[in-house]
């Protein structure tokens, strides 16, 4: 029997794994821009030279070569096989590893979906046909749902028992071991009873409509009040976002409301608002972050007036300084105390519901919250500390417009000038930026087009074909020309991660610092100077074909070797070929 993991597990572990949160447990790390910087762990130095990316989930030493991804950390630091490192990996996101054979593993994912298509059916029999369905039924109305919110985000109720979940999915011939992985059931003192109890469920879908998970609200005042399914193989609660299929099916949208909860999601959507989304009542992570953005670049959040929701507000705007470019926008709107969206859409109705709300924009809300944490009456020496206080911040904040609208709060708030501000905060990283650009443009041609296709790999589409098919000529000339024809090829196979570009470097024994070189260049400043620098390589191409052109008698030149040596000689060059 092969003892393999399957692919699928093994992409859900890193997908979930953090590699700056793994690496920060064994060694310190400091924040250097995008990157996290901190002493090798594999070898002695005194100056930290071991580089963490956040952004490609890899880590990289100038000092000696190490690199790699978490596995390859794990892997080389505790000294592990594969196998042991997968499955200490797994322990800290909540995966068990699984012995398989071929594709059992897709299949046991498949099995849970499964599972939970057959549950939710059942919690929707129930909520139409169990004897206890009034009671759910009459306090749905009483939140003032009707019958097609109820039907469109398929709401169901569990009716009241200790097994009648268990017992379904036993009759349809589910085996124990499935009924345990699928989260729907609990264990103590070796009994096996139903996770939801008494609760209408509201089941919680990914972006393509398959349940992975399931909220319980109680009718009572009971605790919990709200109770989700534990972490499952499909189900990742930091990665979800309830609502998103619904909000994605619906007519397009320009914006994505954000709210903590479920009754939210649902009574907003059913008053026309339906690009609404919910962080299943816990503070916004990461991953929910990037898979907002994936849908639109304007978030607009929705807290609750309670210290509860201002809390989650601070986190978010602390969390979203880095994604925050500027092509991005990201509003916060804060209610009334004690009142929730829910509540607010049914007393004022769509048109008046924001009118009825505080908006803050991102910087607003990041001055404000720094300034809250100096309780003392307002002096030039409060404002000073307010000040070094927000520098980190700023600087942390991914779009320079983005980073002038903070400097331009902070100065309301200080009374400081707002140009000194500027200065002393993004003085220092104008003059590393025009330093980095500097030693960037000092490259070789070769090397800065080798560079900028290990960083963007998706921007080898703009080299024409026959410009690809002439730079293989001279891949037996320059390992970095090879680098940007073997990136090409593989990249019209499937779309790059950055573990393939990392990886194909280290299996083709080439210097993986290209891959931690900065890059001090936008995404379409590259593309130019990709294209430009393609056409000057092209040029010498042509210098190469010429000189062998020229080796021969002129009398037997051919028609299309006469038109090589014209096109050449008339050509206009303002670059060196290097």
């Amino acid at each position: 029997m092969s003892n393999k993991i399957p692919e699928a597990t093994i992409e859900e572990i890193l997908k979930r794994t953090d590699i700056v949160d793994l690496i920060s447990d064994y060694l310190s790390l400091k924040q250097a821009g995008k990157d996290y910087l901190g002493l090798c762990p594999f070898h002695n130095e005194k100056t930290p030279s071991f580089s963490v990316s956040a952004e490609k989930q890899l880590y990289y030493c100038f000092g000696c070569g190490a690199g790699g991804n978490a596995v390859k950390f794990m892997m080389e630091l505790n000294g592990t096989n594969f196998r042991e490192t997968m499955e200490e990996l797994g322990r800290r996101v909540g995966i068990n590893i699984i012995s398989t054979k071929d594709n059992q593993g897709q299949k046991s994912y498949s099995q849970l979906y499964e599972i939970m298509n057959l549950a939710n059916a059942f919690y929707n029999t129930q909520l139409r046909k169990s004897e206890t369905k009034s009671q759910p039924i009459e306090y749905l109305k009483q939140r003032g749902l009707d019958g097609l919110i109820a039907k469109k985000f398929q709401l169901g109720w569990a009716p009241p028992g200790w097994n009648n979940i268990l017992e379904h999915l036993q009759e349809k011939g589910i085996s124990d071991s499935l009924i345990d992985k699928s989260g729907l059931t609990n264990e103590s003192r070796g009994r096996k009873f139903d996770r939801l109890r008494a609760r209408i469920t509201f089941p919680i879908k990914n972006r393509r409509g398959q349940v992975i998970g399931f909220g319980g609200r109680t009718l009572k005042e009971d605790k919990p009040k709200y109770l989700n399914s534990p972490e499952t193989d499909i189900f990742h609660k930091g990665s979800t976002l309830y609502g998103i299929h619904e909000a994605a099916s619906s007519e397009k949208f320009n914006n994505l409301i954000i709210t903590e909860g479920y009754l939210d999601v649902i009574s907003l959507s059913q008053a026309g608002m339906t690009n609404v989304v919910a962080t299943l009542g816990t503070a916004i992570t990461k991953n929910q972050f990037n898979a907002l953005f994936r849908e639109t670049e304007h978030l607009i959040f929705c807290f609750d007036g309670d210290q509860a929701g201002k809390n989650a507000a601070i986190k978010a705007c602390k969390l979203g300084l880095e994604m925050l470019d500027d092509n991005r926008q990201i509003d916060y709107y804060f209610l009334e105390e004690n009142e929730d969206p829910d509540q607010l859409i049914k007393r004022v109705g769509k048109n008046d519901f924001f009118k009825n709300t505080k908006k803050m924009q991102f910087h607003e809300l990041l001055i404000a919250c720094l300034k809250e944490e100096f309780k003392d009456s307002p002096s030039d020496s409060q404002n000073v500390r307010l000040i070094d206080k927000a520098k980190p911040f700023i600087k942390q904040i991914s779009g320079n417009n983005q980073k002038r609208m903070a400097i331009k709060q902070l100065s309301r708030e200080t009374n400081f000038d707002e140009q000194i501000l500027y200065k002393e905060i993004l003085q220092q990283k104008g003059t590393l930026i025009g330093s980095k650009l500097k030693k960037f443009t000092n490259k070789s041609l070769t090397e800065r087009l080798a560079n900028l296709v290990i960083h963007y790999p998706e921007l080898t589409k703009f080299i024409k074909e026959k410009d690809l098919e002439s730079l293989k000529k001279l891949v037996e000339k320059s390992k970095n020309i090879k680098i940007i024809v073997d990136i090409a090829k593989m990249s019209k196979i499937k779309p790059l991660k950055a573990s393939d570009i990392f990886s194909y470097l280290e299996n083709s024994n080439l210097d993986r610092k290209h891959f931690f070189v900065s890059i001090p260049l936008s995404i379409s400043d590259a593309e130019k100077e990709l294209t430009d620098g393609v056409s000057k390589l092209m040029e010498k191409t042509a210098y190469l074909d010429v000189t062998e052109i020229y080796k021969l008698p002129f009398e037997t030149w051919t028609d299309e070797q006469k038109e090589i040596v014209r096109r050449f000689t008339t050509r206009n060059s303002d670059e060196p070929l290097n």
